[in-house]
């Protein structure tokens, strides 16, 4: 832009190239622009505007060769006037300016913060999805590992159940043996009883046949032949109770070690338990910063839309204030400049008037 204290020159200069009109009519224009541009000028006190606008006709109206010394004052106090009326206007063109370099930098930024803030969204949408995969896999994980203790707790309980089985059996086949060991013939209740222990052990036939005969007989009354499948009856008895016996013991150690498989499970499906926790509190944090970003985005954005708002109304204020220096610099500034240099000349047309103020402008 042109300095201020060019204006009066590009004013002036441009005049030198063209006539001037000096028509009454015409410098009765030029003196009311200037008496105006006066009147309205408040960097000046009002008494001043006054004076030096009440001036305008009996100073600047005068031709310049014809002006005394205080009418010369006059114009050159009218001059710095006009020179402080561009100055300002000048002034307020660059404030424009920086403010509306400024607002466009903040648009920048701002529009930079959009940026980063869309891709935070992205990498935590990425988290967000890693997280619920991963609270995905910890509830297939604790499905399985509650599976797996109960299904440890339901053998653990079975095996129970058998041993237990095994235990009455073996108290049976005792207490029978007991019954077939007096001196006495067996009651029909417990040779019932024995016979159906002894089918349920897949005792062969002969001795289902035999039983029910020997053992009615008191041991006394008993042949050769009876005392023999006493005795091995006896004598399968007592390896039916050492076998349940002996499965009963190896039972203690099975229990202990189902019991251990029992507890792995249950720890397995806590720890499983566990996880699956944290992952939902993990789902629940990342979906709470993917809101949050979001949030931030949809601001900044709003932001963005001030911001250009602002900029719109910024650049109308920066136009409006090169428009205003514009027209003071054709109108009375170069109006200034006419009747200060005012001289006796011929009159010229008004088209070359029209032409001298474009190549001022």
């Amino acid at each position: 832009m042109a300095p201020v204290k060019r204006s009066l020159e590009v004013a002036g200069g441009a005049r030198k190239k063209a006539a001037v009109d000096t028509t009454p009519s015409r410098r009765e224009e030029a003196m009311a622009s200037v008496e105006a541009t006066l009147e309205g000028c408040e960097q000046i006190p009002s008494s001043v505007r006054l004076l030096l606008a009440s001036a305008v006709a009996m100073s600047l109206g005068i031709k310049k060769e014809d002006r005394h010394e205080f009418q010369r004052d006059f114009v050159e106090m009218i001059g710095e006037v006009f020179d402080v009326i561009a100055a300002d206007k000048q002034q307020q063109i660059e404030a424009a300016e920086r403010t509306f370099e400024e607002g466009t930098s903040t648009k920048s930024t701002l529009e930079a913060e959009v940026t980063n803030a869309s891709e935070e969204v992205k990498r935590r949408e990425d988290e967000l999805a890693r997280c619920a995969e991963a609270d995905t896999a910890a509830a297939a994980a604790l499905e399985a590992a509650g599976k797996a203790a109960e299904e440890a707790q339901q053998r653990a309980a079975a095996w129970d159940m058998e041993i237990l089985g095994i235990a009455q059996r073996s108290e049976l086949l005792k207490r029978l043996r007991a019954v077939v060991m007096r001196d006495v013939a067996v009651d029909r209740k417990n040779i019932q009883e024995l016979c159906a222990v002894a089918r349920e052990l897949k005792f062969d036939s002969g001795m289902l046949d035999v039983m029910p005969i020997v053992l009615a007989k008191t041991p006394s009354r008993r042949a050769k032949f009876d005392n023999f499948s006493v005795s091995e009856l006896i004598s399968r008895l007592d390896r039916h109770i050492a076998s349940a016996d002996e499965e009963i013991a190896g039972g203690a150690e099975t229990k202990t070690a189902r019991n251990a498989a029992v507890e792995t499970a249950q720890s397995e499906r806590d720890a499983a338990a566990a996880l699956k926790e944290d992952s939902e509190k993990k789902v629940v944090a990342a979906t709470a910063a993917l809101k949050e970003s979001r949030e931030i985005v949809a601001a900044t954005k709003s932001k963005v839309k001030e911001s250009l708002a602002m900029l719109k109304e910024l650049k109308g204020e920066l136009s409006y204030a090169q428009a205003d220096f514009s027209r003071f610099r054709t109108g009375p500034m170069a109006a200034f400049v006419e009747l200060k240099d005012l001289a006796e000349e011929p009159a010229a047309a008004s088209d070359a008037m029209e032409g001298d103020e474009a190549s001022v402008a």
